[in-house]
């Protein structure tokens, strides 16, 4: 059961989250500074990661969270939720379900003598 909960909230992610590597980032080839800057060394270009507006390290790109969850282990994670629905009597099974028309009326009039309650 946590197997299949953890699935589907993983599953709900966006997963859109993304930064701009080095030679994503708008900037030219150019060196910063002359080759010859005194004193220090050539300062490279000016998406470089150590520079203000330049690329980002290992930031995030996007993915994709889902997990992947075996046939089998849904279809019991539903089973032992349906019966743990059952045993806390939740559950109501409805044998035969006969409208005089297809209008909400009678729909309503139908579920208000099943005396249906909402769940908090």
């Amino acid at each position: 059961m946590h197997d299949v909960v953890v699935a589907h909230m993983a599953a709900q992610r966006m997963g859109t989250a993304s930064t701009k590597t080095m030679g994503e980032v708008a900037g030219t080839g150019k060196n910063r500074g002359g080759r010859k800057a005194p004193g220090a060394p050539a300062p490279g270009r000016s998406s470089r990661l150590l520079w203000r507006g330049g690329g980002v390290v290992f930031g995030p790109k996007p993915r994709d969270f889902r997990k992947k969850v075996s046939r089998k282990t849904r279809q019991l994670a539903l089973r032992k939720a349906l019966s743990e629905r059952l045993r806390a009597g939740d559950v109501i099974v409805v044998d035969e379900l006969k409208l005089p028309s297809g209008k909400t009326k009678d729909f309503v009039s139908l579920l208000s003598a099943l005396e249906l309650k909402a769940r908090p």
